[in-house]
């Protein structure tokens, strides 16, 4: 909630900074913290995954990489952002032969850290139910989007919208590691200024 006046705004902006900061430390201290990322067929419902990567936080390690091979087509549009085409994931495994490991790593983290989370989130339950598999990974408390507390550290207030502006994530390549790799740079960014 934002203050109504603008001396307090000043104050809030800075708090909020503060928050954003002591969040990034304290991930890169937490040993079972990890960073996921997702490259898709697209943003609407019949979006499935088609890349995934996940990365340990405090060693930069990957846990996982790996194409996915989609029940779907992969659009021109999908293919002009992360370079991905039906012929690079045709021999990748399929969701259901990756979706145990994804939730065992999932199930160990203490943490889980998504640039964008409320997309990645979705379509991990969208490709899940595409294929009719259970339910894995920890509850939602554990998920946390990094884009929003970048926000929050960068404060630029949107006074129109009543929040703050979502910040581009920059060098990732828009693809699944290379994505978890500049997640990492962010907080360490947060992390470096507080």
């Amino acid at each position: 909630m934002r203050p109504s006046s603008p001396p307090n705004l000043k104050a809030w902006l800075a708090q909020q900074r503060q928050n954003a900061v002591v969040w990034a430390r304290q991930l890169l201290t937490d040993p079972l913290a990890i960073i996921l990322d997702t490259e898709t067929t697209g943003l609407h419902a019949g979006a499935e995954i088609i890349e995934i990567s996940i990365l340990e936080i405090t060693s930069g390690t990957a846990l996982l990489d790996s194409l996915v091979k989609p029940k779907g087509h992969i659009p021109r549009q999908a293919s002009a952002i992360h370079g991905l085409t039906q012929t690079a994931v045709a021999e990748a495994p399929t969701w259901p032969e990756l979706h145990h490991q994804v939730g065992e790593i999932l199930q160990r983290a203490s943490q889980i850290v998504i640039y964008n989370a409320e997309f990645d989130l979705r379509l991990l339950r969208q490709t899940r139910d595409l294929y009719a598999l259970p339910p894995v990974g920890p509850p939602r408390s554990r998920y946390h989007c990094a884009m929003q507390q970048y926000a929050r550290f960068m404060g630029q207030w949107d006074a129109a919208r009543q929040s703050f502006r979502w910040q581009a994530l920059r060098g990732g390549n828009h693809r699944a590691l290379g994505d978890c790799r500049a997640t990492l740079q962010v907080l360490k960014k947060m992390s470096a200024k507080g």
